[in-house]
């Protein structure tokens, strides 16, 4: 079996959404977790520290923003990319996840291999 290229932790409420994208990320070789809320996400987090972290703004039992403050606020995160996905097309939305520690901030819908191309390009540079 080949070498996983990365691994991702995929952070949305929606289900089909989050199965698309995992698709493409494991078609490209990474390995996916998908958590369905913010405190799923920092369960998931804290079992095992992934090399990109994919965080809807807007998921349940904890927002997006919540969820990149608690783990930025963790000891060695401070390198983790964060890409903040979500369907709000506000500056101050994207200002506001970018000050808690957000390193992209995309809006859906997006170009899924464009997507795939940033996260690959964000584990090459962590690694």
């Amino acid at each position: 079996m080949e070498e996983s290229r990365g691994y991702v932790l995929l952070v949305d409420d929606d289900k089909d959404f989050a199965k698309v994208v995992r698709l493409y990320l494991e078609k490209s070789g990474m390995e996916v977790a998908v958590a369905l809320s913010g405190k799923k996400a920092l369960k998931a987090f804290d079992a095992r520290k992934p090399d990109v972290m994919i965080l809807d703004v807007n998921v349940p039992k904890m927002d997006g923003m919540e969820v990149c403050s608690a783990v930025r606020a963790k000891m060695g995160t401070q390198h983790l990319p964060i890409i903040a996905l979500t369907a709000f097309h506000s500056p101050e939305k994207k200002k506001q996840m970018m000050e808690v520690g957000a390193d992209v901030y995309l809006t859906k819908p997006m170009d899924l291999k464009k997507l795939v191309a940033q996260v690959e390009q964000l584990i090459g540079g962590s690694k």
